[in-house]
């Protein structure tokens, strides 16, 4: 890991797989696969990287509680080199540190907390469905994943980072405050030390993302019921307000509907099919293009950090 600018940027090949690796990319190396931020369907370095979290933070969870329960890619571990693998958890143990020092320098920090907000993902939603719809239920309890991505752009109205809706399009955010201790990837503090991809770069700007770990054994989570909103709104009378909403998007017309979709599938975090990327364009405009957009991406940063301190 090399610090340059306040940014971290992670060397190690393995690691930098596991967070920005896309199997479509023709320039990438080996290891070859998808990495958490691209969001693919298969969890294969995101599987990776809770590994690394768990043998740094010494997060002993149950069997079939964690990293375990992923089985894509179990092929692939069996052939990752044992030095590349410890040396991969050692740079995410400096990068960890490097992120929680540099976070106490941000004034949206108060008492050693940060609020941040998330987008459930579908098998939370189902849980905290249940839970809220029962008035009589105070405290929450769902499933949660060694990490799990939160923004801190404090808008409890949009289903990012995780991304995920109901087939009404309705979401369930929550809001809390957060340790910095249980922070551990910032994403204005962390950078990619390998081979750099604009196009990746710019898949995931502009979420405000950070990752906060779990240290439970069973990965279950509880929270007051008052840290939950339903499509933005408070989940009181959660019942009440599902019930209108699913009335309202069954009287939207099919071609709205097929719209509201499309740009589900145009979101910063979506992968399909691969597509020619900028990169495997040779002209001097598309180069053009690519540069004028990378000073875009790095103005939009430069205002944000300027937000945060």
């Amino acid at each position: 890991m090399r610090i340059e600018n306040g940014i971290a940027f992670v060397e190690n090949p393995l690691l930098c797989a596991a967070i920005w690796g896309d199997t479509n990319c023709i320039y990438n190396g080996k290891p070859k696969f998808t990495g958490y931020l691209n969001a693919n369907a298969d969890r294969i370095g995101r599987a990776f990287i809770e590994y690394c979290i768990a043998r740094v933070m010494k997060i002993f969870r149950l069997p079939m509680c964690g990293y375990d329960s992923y089985s894509e890619g179990a092929c692939m571990y069996n052939e990752l080199d044992e030095e590349m693998v410890t040396d991969a958890c050692d740079e995410l143990s400096a990068i960890i540190k490097h992120v929680q020092e540099s976070l106490s320098q941000l004034k949206i920090v108060h008492d050693g907390k940060v609020e941040v907000v998330r987008c459930l993902s579908k098998f939370q939603y189902d849980k905290v469905a249940k839970q809220l719809e029962d008035q009589s239920i105070d405290e929450i309890v769902y499933p949660v994943s060694i990490i799990s991505s939160y923004s801190y752009d404090g808008d409890i109205n949009q289903n990012y980072p995780s991304g995920r809706v109901d087939s009404y399009k309705n979401h369930i955010n929550i809001k809390e405050n957060i340790s910095v201790k249980d922070i551990i990837f910032w994403d204005k503090f962390v950078g990619n030390g390998c081979k750099e991809c604009n196009y990746v770069q710019a898949l995931y700007n502009g979420e405000m993302e950070l990752w906060v770990v779990d240290k439970s054994v069973t990965g279950m989570r509880r929270l007051p019921r008052s840290c939950f909103y339903f499509n933005g709104q408070i989940a009181d009378g959660f019942q009440s307000k599902i019930n209108s909403s699913i009335k309202n998007e069954k009287d939207n017309d099919k071609a709205s509907y097929s719209g509201a979709n499309k740009k589900e599938i145009d979101k910063a975090l979506y992968s399909g099919a691969h597509k020619k990327r900028p990169c495997e364009y040779d002209d001097c405009l598309t180069r053009y293009c690519m540069k004028r957009n990378l000073r875009k991406i790095k103005d939009g940063e430069a205002k944000t950090m300027k937000l945060l301190y």
